[in-house]
């Protein structure tokens, strides 16, 4: 073997592996960052009788002068929703209204759409025969503007 002289040139660093060290490092301070700041953003669920609560609450501050007292009649989760069946008198008539509110309790959703329902609807309208057009020109002249 030959011994190692003091004169010779010391290694060149690799360029690509302090370079990939670097990126790896930013990367994994910005994925921190990305998940620990969305954390913030994430939903703060109530349960869904407090959520029904806080409803009734906002109906009768906003609403009951114009429909009187709601009342909460139950409360479930339907659909990633809160969906509260709400009773109202209107008209001294008692009627229950279902409606939907966010897991949050921030979002009050007072009508829906059935997407499958209403389709389904609207298919079997489509469907219908339809009634033939009747011949509707004018007859003797009545298309004309009466004189004075």
């Amino acid at each position: 073997m030959e011994p190692i002289s003091q004169n010779s040139t010391p290694k060149k660093p690799n360029i690509w592996l302090i370079t990939s060290v670097i990126l790896a490092i930013a990367l994994a301070a910005s994925l921190f960052t990305i998940f620990s700041g969305s954390q913030k953003n994430q939903l703060t669920a109530i349960s869904a009788d407090e959520a029904g609560n806080k409803l009734i609450d906002f109906i009768n501050k906003i609403y009951g002068a114009q429909i009187g007292s709601a009342t909460l009649k139950s409360v479930s989760e339907k659909n990633g929703l809160y969906q509260a069946t709400i009773g109202l008198v209107g008209n001294g008539q008692p009627v229950e209204e279902n409606v939907f509110i966010t897991q949050d309790g921030l979002l009050f959703i007072p009508q829906t759409i059935n997407i499958d329902d209403t389709l389904s609807q609207f298919q079997a309208l489509d469907q219908q025969p339809q009634p033939e057009s009747q011949n509707l020109a004018p007859v003797n002249g009545s298309d004309q503007t009466p004189q004075e």
